[in-house]
């Protein structure tokens, strides 16, 4: 199965926001998964044993991120309104530098559809 590295907002201005924001990923990666492909979320990995809080924390997360999208097939960005976090842009950046092939994906009336 094709590995795809799934990217989408984390971090909130309000705990509700990331809860919002992880509830997105969640639903993506089950997106991914339904379309027989393997979904990577590093996102959802990394803040359950380091602290999205602590800088140090952060940056180590987002460097293991971006080593696990190496490795990837696709990147696919999944947003609500088609507007791209700093992380998804450095994500982004890093999967054209290594000819990855990006899709973008907008939730919408209860499911995900390609943004053009």
């Amino acid at each position: 199965m094709a590995l795809i590295f799934v990217a989408s907002p984390y971090r909130g201005e309000t705990e509700v926001d990331t809860a919002l924001n992880v509830q997105l990923a969640r639903e993506a990666c089950r997106f991914v998964l339904n379309l027989g492909k393997t979904p990577v979320a590093a996102h959802l990995l990394y803040p359950r044993f380091l602290d999205d809080k602590s800088d140090d924390d952060r940056e180590k997360g987002i460097q293991c991120g971006l080593d696990i999208l190496n490795r990837c097939d696709e990147l696919w960005f999944f947003t609500r309104d088609g507007q791209l976090t700093e992380g998804m842009r450095t994500e982004g950046e890093l999967a054209k530098q290594n000819e990855i092939p990006i899709r973008m994906l907008v939730y919408k009336e209860g499911g995900f559809v390609t943004a053009l």
